[in-house]
Formats: structure tokens, C-alpha cells, sequence
């Protein structure tokens, strides 16, 4: 395993953010603190083992293995996430087409992935910059060490050295569906804090709006979803426009700004699949080995 990178944010005051799998810290009493008030929290370093969590509680962890896992990771800053905290902090977002998300599971711990219906929102709650180390990256897809990265990117993506760690807010009956280990658990008790990793914020702008789908895009959603159950992707999506496609279908994870997509005459991310448009409308839809 690559040894810890200690980023300095501000000040020298070591900045880290609790991220699923972290060791069980204790409070000034030895009580155990409930995960669910540590992951995806701040802990600031004012000791060898020792963390303000929030800024306020002090928390220890038992042993110094806590620099040995993946987990605690620490938080860096850059002009990007400054930009992205300020357009996308506190706000409701709509997924183009379906959206998956991690959720760890609190009791027992366990993770599981669900997916963001058509139409549906959630509030972006958090934002964090993380350091790359000692994540592993790949240029065929997903990260190493236990981090999962959302989204498909290009070869020159992972050479980026700091993700991003979404953390949402939603609404139970906005969960489409569930997936992983852990699924027949995902009870409304217990079903977790969401969140994902990415590559890069570019992401956000082709995976979300900050405006609802109209009236008309969501009764296309439901007459399309209709002709996909009976027909399959391809006739659903035949004849839609840009912007139609976008909602029903989603965009493809690229560095192109959305007005540049409603432009182009194909999306096409890598080999996963491809759209083609002549006079803003679908003619084709391919999924697999692109041409």
C-alpha cells in the first residue's frame, strides 16, 4: 500500500473526511460514536490519534491502524470544487435519465447501490476534494482500494489526482431500485447515507439539472418508458430531440458542457453506446462495441 500524503489545508491544520469503512473512533468517555454521526463528517487533527469531528466533538481512535486504512482520507482544496460547492451546495438536482448511488448500510455494515428514477431529485448535501493516495487508478474503469467511481471516463481522467465525494439527501421513494450486497436490508430504518466518488465535477454538469423536467419531458418519459418495455432502447428513443434524450436517457460523462451536447450529431461515451442524431432527432441507438 502507497504510505499517506498529508495535505495541508489551510494554516497547517490537517484536514481528513470519514468515509465508509473508517475505524470505530471513541469519545472523552471511551463510548463508541455512532457511525453514522462520523461518516462523511470533517475531523480536523489536534493529536497523534486525536480529531475534532465537525469542529466541536473530540473523538480518538483506539489504535494509530487508523493511518493504515483506505478510509480516512484527507481533504484537499483547488478553484474547482470552490466553483462546484457554489453552484451545486444545498440545491435539489434532477439526473438526466437514471442515477446510481452508493449507500453504506448501517446495521451491519454492508453497502448497496441505488438508482435515482426518471424525473426524481435529491438535494447535494456535501461536497469534498480528496487526495488520490492511495487510491489505484485504472484506465479501463473503477478505482482501487475500495474506492468506486461513478460515471465512465477517458484514459487522461485518471490521471487527475484528487476526487470528489458527493454526499446526497433522498427521499426514500425516490429509490428506483436496489442492487449489492446488502439489498433485502435496505429497510426505511436502514437504508443508509448516499453518495458517490467521481473523477472530476465536469460530471456533475452532464449527470444533473439544477431545473426540473418539464411537464411535456416527463409525459415523454412515461409514454416512452412504455415502448421500451414492449420494444426495446432503440425504439424508445428513436425521434426524440437533444434535450428529449437527454432526460429519458442521461448524457454521456464527458468534458462538453450541455449546450455543446444538444449540438452534437452523436454521443457516443467510449464502447458502452452510442446515439445518432440528423436534425436534432434519434435515428439510431447502439449499445455495445462502438463502430
Amino acid at each position: 500500500m502507497v504510505a499517506f500524503a498529508c495535505f495541508v489545508v489551510g494554516f497547517g491544520v490537517k484536514h481528513f473526511i470519514a468515509l465508509p469503512g473508517t475505524p470505530a473512533l471513541r469519545d472523552d468517555k471511551g463510548h463508541q460514536v455512532d457511525g453514522r454521526k462520523v461518516m462523511f463528517h470533517e475531523l480536523v487533527q489536534v493529536g497523534e490519534r486525536t480529531f475534532l469531528l465537525d469542529g466541536k466533538t473530540r473523538v480518538r481512535a483506539a489504535t494509530s491502524d487508523l493511518f493504515r486504512k483506505d478510509d480516512l482520507r484527507p481533504l484537499v482544496q483547488s478553484p474547482e470544487l470552490t466553483a462546484a460547492q457554489k453552484k451545486y451546495l444545498g440545491r435539489r438536482v434532477w439526473p438526466y435519465g437514471t442515477w446510481s448511488v452508493w449507500r453504506e448500510l448501517q446495521n451491519p455494515r454492508a453497502s448497496a447501490q441505488a438508482s435515482i428514477g426518471q424525473g426524481e431529485s435529491m438535494v447535494i448535501t456535501k461536497i469534498f476534494q480528496i487526495d488520490r493516495v492511495p487510491i489505484e487508478f485504472s484506465e479501463t474503469g473503477g478505482g482501487g482500494n475500495g474506492i468506486e467511481f461513478e460515471g465512465s471516463y477517458e484514459a487522461k481522467d485518471y490521471k487527475k489526482d484528487s476526487p470528489f465525494v458527493i454526499v446526497y439527501q433522498v427521499k426514500k421513494n425516490e429509490l428506483s431500485s436496489w442492487s449489492g450486497e446488502g439489498k433485502r436490508r435496505a429497510t426505511a430504518q436502514n437504508y443508509g447515507i448516499p453518495y458517490n466518488v467521481i473523477l472530476g465535477t465536469w460530471l456533475l454538469d452532464s449527470a444533473f439539472s439544477v431545473k426540473p423536467p418539464s411537464s411535456a419531458i416527463k409525459r415523454i418519459i412515461q409514454r416512452r418508458n412504455k415502448v421500451l418495455k414492449n420494444s426495446g432502447m432503440e425504439a424508445a428513443l428513436k425521434g426524440l430531440t437533444h434535450e428529449q434524450a437527454a432526460w429519458f436517457h442521461g448524457l454521456p460523462y464527458s468534458h462538453e458542457t450541455f449546450a455543446q451536447r444538444m449540438k452534437e450529431s452523436r454521443w457516443t461515451p467510449g464502447s458502452y453506446w452510442q446515439i445518432e442524431f440528423k436534425r436534432d432527432r434519434v435515428v439510431s441507438y447502439y449499445r455495445g462495441q462502438s463502430h
